[in-house]
């Protein structure tokens, strides 16, 4: 029964006569010989988007672009930063994850890609500027901040063996 049946895009049934259904068209079948022809312009457009992509699919990959490897880390920190009012501001917060470039972390107050902001690391001292990035604002109230430091700062986190990449980055 089902067999010449097609969903109906409208109304959600398989139909064999809705007046919505669109008319059913067999599968292209192509050999697999044919398949691995060097002239893909003869078939039919799915079957070449379809070859294209498992060309992409099957291509060697790029190696990782990010310039320093990144670490979960879990650091409390202060941030400062000045408001759009020109008000300073200062909150605690905790980063998710680290580089020696930057990281991610939680915030409540608003902040937009491009201002300036100062990094503490209370249990150091250790202070260094950076940059908002990105912002989130994923559910449960916090927003999410990528920052990035004005020169790479791999000693400004608290770990005992960095990443390979992190010595590279200088401090």
């Amino acid at each position: 029964m089902f067999a010449s049946c097609t969903l109906c895009i409208t109304c959600q049934r398989f139909a064999c006569s809705c007046a919505h259904a669109a008319p059913r068209r067999e599968p292209t079948r192509i050999s697999w010989e044919a398949s691995r022809s060097a002239d893909l312009s003869v078939y039919p457009a799915e079957f070449r988007r379809s070859q294209e992509a498992e060309k992409n699919v099957n291509a060697p990959q790029p190696i990782n672009k990010r310039r320093s490897e990144r670490v979960l880390l879990h650091v409390p920190v202060v941030v400062r930063t000045e408001t759009m009012e020109g008000k300073r501001a200062q909150e605690e917060a905790h980063t998710l994850v680290v580089n020696a470039h930057g990281g991610l972390l939680t915030l409540k107050m608003e902040v937009v890609p491009g201002q300036p902001m100062l990094l503490v690391n209370p249990k150091s001292g250790q202070e260094k500027k950076c940059r908002v990035v990105r912002v989130d604002n994923p559910p449960g109230g916090a927003l999410a901040v990528a920052f990035e430091f004005e020169t790479p700062a791999p000693n400004f986190w608290p770990i005992v063996f960095p990443p390979a990449d992190w010595g590279a980055a200088g401090s």
